[in-house]
């Protein structure tokens, strides 16, 4: 369960308090319009981009000794914690970020240590336009598997057309083999017609 201190304003990063190991930790929160999933992937992709492999701690996600900006002097541990904001709002997340001191365990800090807070809350701030784009690439990503199974459809149907055809014209060579079979039989029954005419008048004579 979540405790945020404060009331958040949508996509505005404030100073509350998040529970970790039963103790109240300082956070940056913000609330942002993504499911989860995709907060989730997007961080792992932001920081994998930066060599930063994600881990995992009592239900947060957790990237080690990274920096928060290019222009942060110092390295952090940050905690993430994101969950849906209710069942009804799908695709608006609370995120919430503890920011620790290098292989600092968050649950032996003092709830009132703010340290990294600006910093986590401008993170948050910015991270919109990461998110937008690892959003975009997965629509891009999707929208080509689409059209890759269109195509293969198509080729699928381009192909069994070509062996209709093949069929159809194997079919066709058969009706006209088999027409002039028949023809061919007409005269042979015609012809058989007639011997047996001639046989038949001897036997009347």
């Amino acid at each position: 369960m979540i405790f945020v201190s404060v009331k958040m304003a949508f996509s505005q990063a404030l100073s509350g308090k998040v529970d970790y190991q039963k103790s109240q930790q300082p956070a940056a929160i913000i609330e942002l319009p993504y499911n989860p999933d995709l907060l989730e992937g997007a961080l792992k992709d932001h920081f994998s981009k930066k060599g930063v492999k994600a881990s995992s701690s009592k239900g947060f996600i957790v990237f080690k000794n990274v920096q928060l900006s290019a222009a942060d002097a110092t390295w952090s541990d940050l905690y993430f914690k994101i969950d849906r904001k209710s069942r009804k709002e799908n695709d608006i997340s609370v995120v919430n970020l503890v920011v620790t001191k290098p292989n600092e365990n968050p649950a032996t800090r003092s709830s009132e240590d703010n340290a990294g807070i600006d910093q986590a809350k401008n993170f948050l701030n910015e991270i919109s336009p990461a998110v937008d784009a690892y959003s975009l690439d997965l629509s891009i990503k999707g929208q080509d598997d689409e059209v890759k199974k269109a195509e293969k459809k198509l080729n699928n149907l381009v192909d069994d057309a070509k062996d209709l055809e093949k069929r159809k014209k194997s079919a066709e060579d058969k009706i006209q083999e088999n027409l002039q079979d028949q023809e061919k039989q007409k005269a042979e029954l015609e012809k058989q017609r007639q011997l047996l005419e001639v046989l038949n008048s001897k036997k009347k004579t």
